[in-house]
């Protein structure tokens, strides 16, 4: 805020008047508010999770503070990628300000692999095998049969 000295000088009923005083009045706010993320502007979550936004915090010179949460922008976490959320906050005087938050979508978790039959053995020299393979399972992918194929590591001492 600024403040105006005014002196005025007159004459009422032929008496003469001297009045000094100090006007103040508002300057224009041109300051756009602080905004502040809650947490990193990126982040990863699991495949098929719930995400919470954690929102920003804003400050400023003439509306004081508070919080917010994203103002544009969703996560859908079963679907994977990258999600911007965008945070934005406009004080009285129309001074803007935006921050943005990149959340992605990833698969965390490894297949899990079941092997079928024992996981280890021993054969005599010589003699057959027959694999008796393996299922995966994943999160995301489904499930499926694994065999091994190739040649023997070993056939003679």
């Amino acid at each position: 805020d600024q403040s105006t000295r005014v002196l005025c000088s007159g004459v009422f009923d032929t008496q003469t008047f001297t009045i000094d005083a100090y006007v103040t009045y508002p300057t224009a706010d041109t300051t756009a508010p602080l905004l502040t993320l809650s947490g990193s502007s990126s982040e990863t979550v699991a495949f098929s999770s719930l995400y919470t936004d954690k929102g920003a915090s804003w400050l400023d010179n003439r509306d004081g503070k508070g919080d917010i949460l994203a103002t544009s922008g969703s996560v859908n976490t079963n679907v994977l990628g990258a999600y911007m959320l965008e945070y934005r906050k406009v004080d009285i005087a129309g001074n803007a300000s935006v921050v943005t938050r990149i959340v992605t979508v990833a698969d965390l978790e490894a297949p899990v692999i079941t092997v079928l039959g024992p996981s280890s053995l021993t054969r005599e020299l010589d003699e057959q095998y027959s694999d008796s393979g393996a299922i995966w399972t994943d999160n995301i992918d489904g499930s499926g049969s694994l065999f091994a194929s190739g040649e023997s590591l070993m056939t003679s001492v």
